[in-house]
């Protein structure tokens, strides 16, 4: 429970980093969609990382060595974690496949979008590149910051929270999706540039806090529940 509600905090302090650059410094929403992505890529990272470190941990040689040890109950937990983690869509390089090039497609085509939108005059004013540049700085903070308490408390996740790390990111990925092509439509159909922001604005809030209250009352989410979807 105290690692869900370290996640809770964690998820509301990265949305407070927007939230707080729109309505506090007055953010383009431009530089909002920017700083998510990034969100997601650091993110989608620490999960591929989670995965990396639990495979190593339940590794046949780790097994081998609890058991050279004598430590035969400890080779047996091991064992039962390495065997969860074969169905629990955690492979580090296919988290890293998937991620890495989805989020980079992403990365373009929303980049795409927003140089379109500045060429047809759809943006309020220039992109400003200062702005993203303090926007990703405080965002990279506390990611780190979070991801380093997590591994305080917790240094060795179990199967399950590196499974809900990576079912976090497919979710973000659907949002991201679900805005390309949303986003995309709503513009063809409206040409209202303030439609394609709107609409992020609705995703973000509907997945980051259903997600966060989802993970600390132990609902079904709408990652983990689009992951069983995909899955």
């Amino acid at each position: 429970m105290l690692r869900r509600f370290v996640d809770f905090i964690a998820t509301a302090v990265r949305q407070a980093v927007p939230i707080g650059g729109i309505f506090g410094l007055g953010w383009q929403p431009a530089t909002a969609i920017a700083v998510y992505w990034l969100e997601s890529v650091l993110l989608a990272g620490i999960a591929v990382a989670a995965c990396f470190q639990l495979r190593r941990r339940t590794s046949a040689a780790a097994i081998a060595q609890s058991r050279a040890a004598g430590d035969l109950a400890h080779a047996e937990a091991l064992q039962a974690a390495q065997h969860a983690s074969r169905t629990a869509g955690v492979n580090p390089h296919d988290v890293l496949l998937f991620h890495g090039s989805s989020l980079a497609v992403f990365g373009v085509f929303f980049a795409a979008i927003l140089l379109m939108l500045a060429r047809k005059g759809g943006l309020a004013e220039a992109f400003d590149l200062a702005e993203l540049r303090h926007g990703a700085t405080t965002m990279a903070i506390v990611v780190a910051s979070g991801f380093a308490l997590e591994q305080l408390m917790v240094p060795e996740p179990g199967v399950s929270a590196v499974q809900s790390r990576v079912n976090a990111c497919l979710g973000r990925w659907s949002l991201l999706w679900l805005l390309g092509f949303g986003g995309t439509a709503m513009l063809a159909f409206t040409d209202r540039p303030q439609r394609f922001f709107q609409l992020f604005a609705v995703l973000k809030l509907t997945w980051e806090v259903w997600g966060a209250l989802a993970r600390v009352f132990g609902w079904t989410s709408l990652q983990d529940g689009e992951r069983a979807r995909v899955g």
